[in-house]
């Protein structure tokens, strides 16, 4: 089955899937999408996708192209995390699913700015006046300073330790981008294994310092 291109097909033409389904259908889809718009792990996500898509293409006319899709092939939930997660990504991100499927309020990009930044504010860090305390002068280029929406600043405590983690912060370009670059040491590197905060002196210096600067070859 075509399940992403099916769920895209609903995406788009949900007003018209909405009018050909009874009301205790109606609900068990919206049921479904909720579900299905919760759910993290890929091979839950991929079992959910694959009965809305059996769901539904037992409930709707043959020429119908949600159906079309489904019967098309095309892209398939097959389990890795790559395709479970541009799933996921469509229910989070896609307006259109949201309000027309489940009829819920779209985030603005502030509420969505926030949300993606709360994480890094909840790591353990340094006021300022704890910054100077250790001689390090906060306004310095090798230090990621996460300037909050109270008018505070903060500075996330694991860059005060090994040399190492300033001389990729200038590499991150953590004066100019502090998020980003906080983000990098402190999310998940597909490529590491784990989030680089986590194999400071657990692994070589020239290994985090080649990571890094992939990073910024990218950019």
């Amino acid at each position: 089955m075509g399940t992403r291109e099916a769920l895209d097909a609903l995406i788009r033409l949900w007003d018209d899937v909405r009018s050909r389904l009874a009301a205790e259908e109606l609900a068990q889809v919206e049921g479904m999408v909720r579900e299905l718009a919760a759910e993290g792990l890929p091979a839950a996500l991929t079992k959910r996708s694959a009965d809305l898509a059996r769901y539904l293409a037992r409930r709707l006319p043959a020429d119908h192209p949600v159906r079309r899709a489904l019967a098309d092939g095309g892209t398939r939930l097959t389990g890795p995390a790559r395709e479970a997660g541009e799933l996921t990504g469509w229910f989070a991100t896609r307006d259109s699913l949201r309000s027309a499927l489940l009829g819920t309020r779209t985030p603005t990009a502030e509420e969505v700015r926030r949300e993606a930044t709360r994480w890094l504010l909840a790591e353990e860090a340094l006021s300022e006046a704890e910054v100077r305390a250790r001689g390090w002068d906060p306004t310095g280029e090798d230090l990621i300073r996460l300037d909050r929406d109270d008018g505070g600043s903060q500075w996330p405590a694991f860059q005060f330790g090994p040399g190492i983690v300033g001389r990729i912060n200038r590499i991150l370009d953590a004066a100019g981008d502090p998020w980003g670059a906080a983000d990098w040491w402190l999310g998940e590197h597909a490529r590491l294994g784990d989030a680089p905060v986590r194999l400071i002196g657990r692994v070589d210096d020239e290994v985090l310092t080649e990571a890094a600067l992939d990073e910024r070859a990218e950019d």
